[in-house]
């Protein structure tokens, strides 16, 4: 997945914004907190929330470590955009965006139009 498509499908799941931070970091957030973080350098570099199912075996494999700073609160980095297919990375994206909506409190989730009002 190259950037322009990352960037595209962060951008279309609801209440989502980018903002760059620290020169060269294009950050995804939702009612302001972070799910994605894509380095705008000139090699890919990709930083996620991740479930604590998933965590375990992505960083068995090559590429994938610890996202510097973000760790404990279960992030990783990916290094390289080649690791799986478009549809993977969006599941992965999706899962991020996921778990930070979940987080979030009821009235910002029903703002955002992910909660049903019942």
């Amino acid at each position: 997945m190259n950037s322009e498509t990352l960037r595209s499908f962060c951008l279309q799941l609801p209440g989502a914004r980018e903002e760059i931070k620290w020169d060269d970091d294009l950050c995804f957030k939702v009612a302001g907190k972070l799910f994605a973080i894509l380095w705008l350098g000139h090699t890919f570099k990709l930083s996620l929330k991740i479930s604590d199912q998933e965590r375990a075996s992505l960083l068995e494999m090559e590429h994938v470590i610890p996202a510097p700073y973000l760790a404990r609160a279960g992030w990783l980095s990916f290094h390289s955009e080649h690791l799986f297919p478009e549809a993977k990375w969006q599941s992965l994206l999706l899962n991020s965006y996921q778990l930070v909506v979940q987080k979030l409190p009821k009235n910002q989730q029903k703002e955002l139009g992910l909660k049903s009002s019942n």
